[in-house]
This record gives C-alpha cells, structure tokens and sequence, in this order.
C-alpha cells in the first residue's frame, strides 16, 4: 500500500506542474493580447496623426 501511495502522490505533483505550466502558458498568451492591443493603439494614433495632417495640408 505504501507504493501506491507514493505513486499516487507523485502523479497529483505532475498534475500540479501540468496545471502550473498551463496556467503560465495562459498568462502568456493574456500578456501576448495586452501587446496586441498596445500595438493597435499604435497605429490609430499613427493614423490620427496622419489625418491631421491631411487636414493641415487641407487648410493652406
């Protein structure tokens, strides 16, 4: 009985580092979309800028 219950324990501590890493691989992928979105930022003020001055040239 003690066998088994030392394996028993060593497979719950491999779920435990399964669920671990897949909860890293999850901050992973929150932190992949943070940079997405920061990224898309980006560009709408590169293309907010780029309308002001469409409108700069617009106005001489």
């Amino acid at each position: 009985g003690e066998e088994r219950r030392g394996e028993a324990r060593r497979s719950e501590e491999k779920r435990g580092e399964a669920r671990r890493s897949e909860e890293k691989r999850g901050e992973a992928r929150r932190s992949e979309e943070k940079r997405g979105e920061a990224r898309r930022s980006e560009e709408k003020r590169g293309e907010a800028r780029r309308s002001e001055e469409k409108r700069g040239e617009a106005r001489r």
